[in-house]
Parts: C-alpha cells; sequence; structure tokens
C-alpha cells in the first residue's frame, strides 16, 4: 500500500511535539508506577521506532527510543526497573537503533538491556511482548501510514494493570480510506466490521468538519468497546493550512493516566480564548492570552452540567472531578476554579467553606454539597 508522502518526512514541528508528548507522559508515568504504587518493573515498547532521529532544519534531533533511552539512563531508580523493547519491520532501520542505544554512556548500567525486533507489527509479535504483560507498560505505535494501527492490537496492549498506549491516528490518509474497498480490511482492523461498513454512510454529504467529528469518535467510540474507558486525541494541523493532518491519541483503562496525559496535551498545545484547544497549528503562538470571554462560557457551561447531573449528591472535590471532568478541556485548575465561582454565588456548599481556607484553594479532600433541584 503506498504511504502518503507527507508521512515520509513528518513536519518538523510535529515529530518534535509527538516526541515531547510521549517524553514527558513517560516521566509522569514512570514516577507514579514506580514511587506511588510501588511497581517492581515498568516497560517502554515502542513498535514503529525508525532509526532514531529526524532532521529539523540542518540539525539531527533524537526521536523517542534515543530520548527515552536517556531518560532511563539519568535516572538510578529508572535503570533499576524500566525494560526497553524496540521494533521495526526495517532492517536497517532497527540496526542503526541498536547501534545508537548501544553506544550510549553508562547504557550498561540498565539492569535490563534494551530489546530489539525487525517484525511486521501484527499477531506475529505477539508472543515477543507477552513478558511485558506482566507488569505496567506504556506502549508506543507510530506507524508511517496506518497499516498496523488496530484496535485489536490497542485492547491486548492495555489488557494488564497500568499499561497504556500512545498512538498515531492518521486520519489525513483514513479519511481518504473510509470509502476504497481495496483497504476496506484495515479499516475494519481500525473501526471494527460493523462501525467500518456504516462509517461511508454516516460521513455521506457532511461537512468536512462534521465528518471529522464522526470519523474520530467513531474511532474513539471503537476503542471504548475494546476496553479503552479513557480516550484523549491532540490534533496536528497541516502547515500553512487549517486542514487536520493526524492526530496523537491516549488510552487508557484508568483515570489517573487519562487525566496525566490530559493534563500534558492541555500544557503542550496552544490556547485560544484563554481555553485548552488540544491541538499543534505549526506557528501559533503557544500561550496565546485573549479575553476570557468564551472561558467563561465553558465554565457557564459545566456549571449548569453539575447543577443538572449532581443535584441531590455530595462528593469529595477528586471525585466530583474524575466524575464530570472526563471529554471535556477542563484540567483540575480550571475545574476548581468553576467550583470555587459556584461557591461564591451560593449555588453549593463546600466544607470546609471557603473563609476556613487558604484564599483561592480548594483541595482534593473537601467536600461538595449540590442540593437538590428546586431544593
Amino acid at each position: 500500500m503506498p504511504i502518503d508522502p507527507f508521512f515520509e518526512s513528518s513536519p518538523q514541528e510535529h515529530s518534535l511535539i509527538k516526541t515531547e508528548l510521549v517524553a514527558k507522559y513517560f516521566d509522569a508515568w514512570s514516577k507514579i508506577m514506580l514511587n506511588r504504587n510501588k511497581a517492581n518493573t515498568i516497560g517502554f515498547v515502542d513498535l514503529f521506532s525508525g532509526a532514531g532521529s529526524f532532521r529539523v532544519g540542518d540539525e539531527e534531533v533524537e526521536s523517542t527510543p534515543l530520548q527515552i533511552s536517556r531518560k532511563v539512563i539519568s535516572d538510578s531508580q529508572l535503570q533499576k526497573h524500566v525494560r526497553l523493547f524496540f521494533n521495526d519491520k526495517k532492517p536497517d532501520h532497527i540496526d542503526a537503533l541498536r547501534k545508537r542505544i548501544e553506544d550510549l554512556e553508562h547504557i550498561d548500567q540498565l539492569r535490563y538491556a534494551p530489546a530489539f525486533s525487525n517484525t511486521e507489527v501484527g499477531q506475529n509479535l505477539y508472543g515477543a511482548l507477552s513478558s511485558f504483560a506482566s507488569f505496567p507498560t506504556i506502549y508506543f505505535i507510530d506507524p508511517y501510514g496506518y497499516k498496523g494501527m488496530s484496535t485489536d492490537l490497542v485492547r491486548r496492549l492495555i489488557s494488564g494493570w497500568g499499561s497504556e498506549c500512545v498512538f498515531f491516528f492518521n486520519y489525513d490518509a483514513i479519511n481518504r480510506a473510509i470509502n476504497n474497498d481495496v483497504v476496506s480490511p484495515l479499516m475494519q482492523e481500525i473501526f471494527g466490521a460493523v462501525r467500518a461498513e456504516k462509517l461511508p454512510g454516516m460521513v455521506a454529504g457532511a461537512s468536512s468538519k462534521e465528518r471529522e467529528r464522526i470519523v474520530l469518535q467513531g474511532f474513539r467510540d471503537t476503542l471504548k468497546e475494546n476496553g479503552s474507558s479513557f480516550t484523549i486525541a491532540f490534533r496536528f494541523l497541516r502547515p500553512g493550512m487549517k486542514r487536520t493532518s493526524h492526530y496523537i491519541v491516549f488510552a487508557s483503562k484508568a483515570f489517573r493516566g487519562y487525566d496525566v496525559m490530559r493534563d500534558i496535551m492541555a500544557r503542550t498545545g496552544h490556547y485560544q480564548n484563554a481555553m485548552p484547544m488540544f491541538e499543534w497549528a505549526p506557528g501559533a503562538r503557544q500561550a496565546e492570552l485573549n479575553l476570557d470571554q468564551p472561558k467563561q462560557r465553558a465554565m457557564d457551561a459545566m456549571e449548569q452540567i453539575l447543577i443538572s447531573h449532581a443535584a441531590g449528591t455530595n462528593d469529595r472535590v477528586d471525585k466530583v472531578y474524575e466524575r464530570f471532568s472526563v471529554d471535556t478541556p477542563f484540567i483540575k485548575k480550571a475545574f476548581k476554579d468553576v467550583l470555587r465561582a459556584m461557591e461564591e454565588k451560593g449555588l453549593i456548599s463546600i466544607d470546609p467553606p471557603a473563609d476556613a481556607r487558604k484564599k483561592g484553594t480548594l483541595a482534593d479532600h473537601c467536600v461538595v454539597n449540590f442540593p437538590k433541584q428546586g431544593g
């Protein structure tokens, strides 16, 4: 199957941001797994590793496998607990990556030597990964197109406790393939047989914006049906255009991992009118500060959701956040802003109340009381 030339040499900013997202998440996730959950072993697996670098102008930049390897080498705790696995079906790529990693200074201090494979992603790779199912692992799936990406693969990979998946969703190419019978088996792997059959009819006549929403939501729904309770997508735009090229999607069974990645994505992408967009537009100002009016509208909408759906209940702040923030742009700080604003308006009460807390704060353990509607 031909590869979209656009993806043979990804835009420089896109590659940098993709690597940054994965590296930041690995850093946060590894601390949680080792320090709080006391996991004895954790893993990082990259199924489409490449040769280890990409070019940004005249500069050669280390890609995700090299950056993760350096992170593990630099941390004495990670040295003892992390297992690394790198795969690429191209022998020259994996050979180049192996040499670069084995040449890293102090690589011999790792308890587990990095493992390398040059196998095409599919059923035949599951055996090589079977040992990783017994401990928390981050799986990074970054194919050149979309062959090798399937919801069944994600389901298998995150079946173990603490395991999560970050992957490339090639929207531009998938969107063009939906009506192409030649690649219908690949569409079935991505969306499931039933949804893949329905998609052409669902997007027929839809605007480009609505078509994108239908395709992405269909994929996320398929992931959820296959065990990924929490998903979040980070959008990348084509350079100089408003059209989507691809997404980086995160899939997890646990709210905790979802929340950490949502926070990282919100802070990595640009802001529009004081709200995170969960996207990267080349050349956009990444800390754009505009009027707060759209943010206020979002806060008002969340306020109405809480008034309607939490009426007559009481719970800790962190539990209310977990219940109502999923699939919204509200990271914890912004969600707490909504609760404190509701408290000031007298719409809810919080124990302890504002005058008994440090000004402007709201701890996770505080209890929020939502009055009954009409009460």
